[in-house]
């Protein structure tokens, strides 16, 4: 594939990107996370290449691995899980709240160019972390695949 090809499809991803988040932000707006959910809360998460892989991050802090489920299909990765909140001991009075708990989903668009079965992940420091490694041609996925951390 030429470079300006390459160029061409990685503009291309990213759009789909954005327009993923834009629908994602559309169809799971607040009441409609409510009702189906109670809350969902979409972690930040960050996508970046290295010369050999392709990198997904989500900030994730206070999980516990049980509680966190990744799949990959059809080109996408879907983090999900839930941050519970801590069992007061005692009647507490908040004077302010920031921090998300409840369940959350991530749906990120992957390149096609990457080896979904190889993929590698590990939960450390508050963040999720998937490495998939490139390859050199266009991989079709048909079966769901279930990653472990």
């Amino acid at each position: 594939m030429a470079p300006d090809e390459k160029d061409f499809f990685a503009r291309l991803r990213r759009i789909e990107g954005q327009l993923e988040r834009l629908a994602n932000d559309f169809f799971l707006s607040e009441s409609f996370c409510e009702a189906t959910f109670g809350s969902l809360w979409r972690p930040p998460a960050d996508v970046f290449e290295t010369a050999g892989e392709v990198v997904v991050r989500v900030e994730v802090p206070g999980l516990h691995i049980e509680d966190i489920t990744l799949t990959v299909h059809n080109e996408t990765l879907v983090v999900r899980g839930v941050r519970r909140e801590p069992a007061e001991q005692q009647k507490v009075v908040y004077h302010q709240l920031e921090l998300h708990y409840g369940f959350f989903e991530r749906v990120i668009p992957l390149p096609r160019y990457i080896r979904h079965q190889d993929a590698q992940a590990v939960y450390q420091d508050g963040f999720i972390v998937i490495k998939f490694p490139k390859c050199e041609e266009v991989v079709e996925l048909s079966e769901i695949i279930h990653l472990r951390l």
